[in-house]
Parts: structure tokens; C-alpha cells; sequence
């Protein structure tokens, strides 16, 4: 029986190391493709080319440990997924509408303790998720259907700690987030849960206010001159008009800090040189970056390009 089970690991790994040498993808925390080069800086990889995916599909930390799976519907989040720490304990788990979270979502300490039960979805659009209940890692509960007063790790961010009131789940007053002692943060919310204004600091000091929390990045025209970009640089390729091929194609990629464009790819796309001639239009456009707490921030955007005939 020992040597059965030694063959089958060996059989597991052979495959595993044999798939990273093929069709491996590296991703980050946020779900980002990164470039084989920085793979270094993956939080884990799925074992395909980062294309047409479908149903579950599992991941793994660099290490080779189960990281999880998710859900996917013609390769965009859609569906349940579950996160895992590396001992194999749930660190998150929830559903996803169009790479969005959706619903209750479930959050766990890494020594099987459960942390949070959180909801997305509501009407309240100044917090990203309706607090349902949140413990320690010993299982004392800290906010009970909704209400108490917090110092913790931060949801989905457990480097960070924040501190301040939730009343019927949503933030109240004033909250600080802090990170290895140094305060990132301070923000102040109104009696019914809306973010009134907030106060940031980088790690070189430097003080930045703010009155909306995050904001998305754009192209430096806006949607006026997203239009325009298209209608001057899009082409129909030859080969698409010749067999009438007519659709959407749909993409995701990276606006950098300094709204440089990066890591455009394809997530549905319909061939004949289509899906090649919207990742040279987005190649070539100007973006201005998102901001997150007033700050310059790395964001990942999901466009469609349609190609219609006339």
C-alpha cells in the first residue's frame, strides 16, 4: 500500500511540473495575468494558457499547494470560488456575477477559526460589503448581526488592521487602517453609513485628502474620447470583412500608476484578426490612473470592442 501511494504522488507532481512547462498561468492576489517573467510575485497559477475558460478550475500557490478553484463562464469569473490558505484551511469563499462578488461571502483565520460573514450586493454604495458578524482568531464574536465596535485584521486584506463602529453593518464615525504600526488611513463616515471624506498618507509621508474613495481610471478623454480613439484608429481586419465575421470582443489589462497600459488580453474573443486589432487600439491609448484613497493606484479594466459590418 506505501508504494501505491508514493507512485501516486510522483505521478501528481510529474504532471504538475510538466503542465508549468506548457500552459501554465500566473496570477496575483487580484486575479491579475501576470508575464511568465514575474511569476515570482504570483499568488498562484491554473493550470491553462488563460484562455477559454470554463466550469471549475483549480489553483495552485507556486509552491504547488491546493490554492483553490473558481468558476468560470466563458473565461470571466462566474460562480462560486474558494481560496485556501496553505495548511488547507478556507480563507474565503463566496460567489462572483461577471467578475463581481455577489451575495454572502465567508472568511476564515488560518487556524480554522471562521472571521467573517459579509454581504455584497446592497444599496449602500459608500460601502463595498454589509457586515453580518466578525470574530478573532480565538472565536470571540466582535460584531454580532451587524453592530459593535471593531479592531481587527481587514476583510480581504489581512495585513491591515482597522478600527471603528459598524452599526447595522456598515461603517459609522470615524475608522483608522493601519499596517506594522504606521496609520495608512483615516476616514469618517455619517450616522447612516455614508463616506463623508478621508485623509491618506504613502510611505514617504506624503498627505493626500480625499472625498470619493476610489476612483476608476479613465481614458484621458473620457468615454467621449474612449469613442473617438476607436472611430480613428479601430480597423476592420481584411480577413474578418471577408468571411463577414461581425461581434464583440471582450478584454481586460492594466492601467498602471502613471496610466501606462499593460497585460492586455482577450478573455472572449471571435478571431480573424479581431481579437489582435483591439489589443493594438487598447495598446495605444491614454489613460489617466484610478485612484484609491486619494492615492495613484495600479487598476485592472474589462472593455468590450464591437465589430460590426455596415
Amino acid at each position: 500500500m506505501r508504494t501505491l501511494i508514493l507512485s501516486g504522488v510522483c505521478l501528481l507532481l510529474s504532471f504538475n511540473l510538466f503542465s508549468q512547462a506548457n500552459d501554465t498561468t500566473y496570477y496575483s492576489a487580484y486575479h491579475v495575468h501576470l508575464d511568465y517573467s514575474e511569476k515570482e510575485h504570483a499568488a498562484y497559477y491554473e493550470l491553462n494558457n488563460g484562455k477559454n475558460r470554463e466550469g471549475k478550475v483549480d489553483r495552485f500557490f507556486p509552491s504547488h499547494e491546493p490554492y483553490g478553484y473558481a468558476h468560470y463562464k466563458q473565461n470571466i469569473l462566474e460562480g462560486f470560488s474558494r481560496t485556501l490558505f496553505k495548511n488547507g484551511r478556507l480563507k474565503e469563499e463566496g460567489n462572483h456575477s461577471k467578475l463581481t462578488k455577489i451575495g454572502v461571502w465567508k472568511l476564515g483565520f488560518e487556524n480554522g477559526q471562521s472571521f467573517a460573514t459579509l454581504e455584497f450586493g446592497g444599496d449602500n454604495s459608500s460601502n463595498l460589503y454589509t457586515v453580518i458578524s466578525l470574530l478573532d482568531s480565538l472565536g470571540n464574536t466582535l460584531v454580532k448581526d451587524g453592530s459593535g465596535f471593531y479592531k481587527g485584521p481587514e476583510p480581504f486584506n489581512m495585513e491591515a488592521t482597522i478600527e471603528g463602529e459598524f452599526r447595522s453593518g456598515i461603517k459609522v464615525g470615524e475608522w483608522v487602517r493601519k499596517k506594522e504600526g504606521r496609520t495608512l488611513d483615516k476616514e469618517n463616515y455619517s450616522e447612516l453609513g455614508e463616506f463623508v471624506s478621508g485623509t491618506s498618507w504613502d510611505k514617504e509621508g506624503n498627505i493626500y485628502h480625499y472625498t470619493e474613495r476610489e476612483v476608476q481610471a479613465e481614458h484621458v478623454g473620457g468615454v467621449e474620447g474612449w469613442h473617438k480613439h476607436l472611430q480613428r484608429n479601430l480597423k476592420y481586419p481584411k480577413k474578418a470583412k471577408r468571411n463577414n465575421i461581425e461581434g464583440a470582443v471582450f478584454l481586460s489589462f492594466i492601467v498602471d500608476k502613471n496610466g501606462e497600459v499593460s497585460n492586455v488580453e482577450v478573455l472572449k474573443g471571435i478571431g480573424y484578426g479581431c481579437d489582435e486589432e483591439a489589443i493594438r487600439v487598447v495598446e495605444s491609448s491614454k489613460w489617466l490612473p484610478g485612484l484609491q484613497r486619494g492615492q495613484p493606484v495600479k487598476s485592472r479594466m474589462a472593455f468590450r470592442i464591437v465589430f460590426r459590418l455596415r
